[in-house]
């Protein structure tokens, strides 16, 4: 199971994750969403206790997303990279969901990093890989919400604006994938400069399920364009919200 359903009330499915290590010791699954629960809160450090026991070869989705999650919000290239290695020398046909977003990572952490010329690169093969991708990406979950992302590192903001929207009207009926649009809308906002428009969308994102948390503002590389603005620092310090589902009749 993945955590971002459930909010960032993260006592219940810490506490669920924890029974599920009892019944199955060995359930990496279950350590890797431990992890998120922590990266959530922005407590890397007991992260990495529960990633410690987790696979890098990325063949699990949730796995393979505790990693790069962990991997990006300690902007530790080396590590993105050496986790990416199989996807680069993989056949753009190849690319799992995974891959995919593990590359999209890589090339933000490359461009934060001095590296624009190598975030050019993975970025280039990335939109070379999404317009080459038969049945078009736009239906892949969890990939679609965040392919904006590479035509915003390419630099084609209005393209990536552009993309995202759409992706929130194709979304808006899939709670958690129209979650990562409109965060993926906020981050190509906040990189092309619209600093209203980006913080304007951040309010409903810290509130929403599958949306953000403070400690995720702090932490990820993409938002560095707006992260000396009053207004976002203010969101940062907030604590995060307790979203409660509504009771099934």
């Amino acid at each position: 199971m993945g955590i971002s359903h459930l909010g960032w009330n993260t006592s219940a499915p810490r506490s669920w994750l924890q029974q599920a290590l009892k019944i199955a010791p060995g359930d990496t699954t279950a350590r890797a969403c431990l992890a998120q629960v922590e990266q959530r809160l922005g407590r890397l450090d007991a992260a990495d206790g529960w990633l410690a026991g987790v696979p890098k070869d990325l063949g699990d989705f949730y796995e393979g997303m505790a990693q790069i999650d962990q991997l990006t919000y300690r902007r530790d290239e080396a590590g993105l990279a050496a986790l990416a290695a199989d996807a680069q020398r993989r056949e753009d046909i190849k690319l799992t969901n995974v891959d995919y977003i593990g590359l999209i990572r890589l090339g933000f952490v490359q461009s934060s990093s001095g590296h624009a010329q190598a975030a050019a690169k993975t970025f280039q093969r990335l939109a070379s890989a999404i317009a080459s991708r038969p049945g078009g990406i736009e239906h892949v979950t969890a990939v679609a919400p965040v392919a904006p992302l590479v035509y915003a590192g390419l630099g084609d903001f209005a393209k990536a604006v552009a993309a995202a929207q759409h992706q929130i009207e194709l979304d808006r009926d899939d709670t958690l994938d129209a979650a990562a649009a409109k965060t993926s809308l906020a981050k190509v906002h906040a990189m092309a400069g619209h600093r209203e428009a980006a913080i304007a969308l951040l309010p409903e994102l810290l509130e929403i399920p599958g949306g953000i948390t403070p400690a995720l503002l702090s932490l990820d590389p993409l938002w560095d364009p707006i992260r000396d603005d009053p207004r976002f620092v203010a969101l940062t310090k907030q604590p995060p919200a307790e979203y409660k589902a509504p009771p099934h009749g």
